[in-house]
């Protein structure tokens, strides 16, 4: 069996160099996110790295039935310490790639299952949702009002009443773009009895969330629910 890890070109060498320090004992090759894969086996491996193209894990699964798709978050000790990664796929596929990706983590099992296959690439969604240009920025334009304190110029109440109300509006309009991809995600994933993980692990992250029921359901399915309430 050979294993295909898809990923974004500016991952690849992290992933690459965590792998020649921590390598599995199977057979396996990088291609980037974009690039034309190889004849690939019915049999073997694919995990696909941070895509929020849901179409490309339909095409994937059509050439093998062990696709997994994985959230890798990338750091310069990621070498050394491996990565916090996040999984989804069934667990026939998560028991295939096991080992490859506790290569990946920190430790072995020391990796997320946060639901089913898909799962990852809408948790990508979520993020390029968060850092478009359109996107809410990190604070107010604190840099101007610095600068106009320290050449002494007079800041005006209304010139930060305007920041804040911009702010609040990016902020919301953001909101509403989180909101709507959970209840796509959620409608589009039909909602299992109960989440079987791959191996044990904590079962309600989200506390907030008040229902039963939530510590049965999948972590990312948790976190849908939640988004899916503003």
């Amino acid at each position: 069996m050979q294993a295909h890890l898809i990923a974004p070109p500016e991952l690849i060498p992290l992933v690459a160099a965590r792998l020649v320090l921590k390598p599995p004992s199977s057979n396996f090759c990088l291609h980037p996110l974009k690039a034309q894969l190889p004849p690939i086996k019915p049999d073997d491996l694919i995990l696909l790295i941070q895509s929020p193209l849901a179409e490309q894990l339909a095409q994937l699964q059509q050439q093998s039935p062990y696709v997994i798709d994985l959230t890798l978050i990338p750091s310069p000790l990621a070498p050394s310490h491996g990565f916090i990664t996040l999984a989804s796929g069934s667990k026939d596929s998560l028991t295939v790639a096991c080992e490859l990706i506790n290569c990946l983590a920190p430790i072995e099992n020391g990796w997320l299952h946060i639901g089913d296959l898909g799962a990852c690439c809408f948790l990508q969604q979520l993020w390029h949702a968060l850092i478009t240009p359109q996107g809410t920025p990190p604070f107010l334009n604190w840099a101007t009002t610095t600068e106009q304190l320290n050449t002494a110029q007079a800041i005006k109440p209304s010139d930060l009443i305007a920041q804040l109300a911009t702010f609040m509006a990016q902020q919301q309009l953001q909101t509403q773009a989180l909101a709507s991809l959970a209840r796509h995600y959620l409608a589009t994933h039909p909602e299992k009895m109960q989440f079987m993980p791959h191996h044990p692990q904590s079962s309600a992250l989200f506390n907030l969330i008040p229902s039963e029921q939530s510590s049965n359901d999948a972590p990312i399915v948790q976190l849908a629910k939640l988004l899916a309430k503003f």
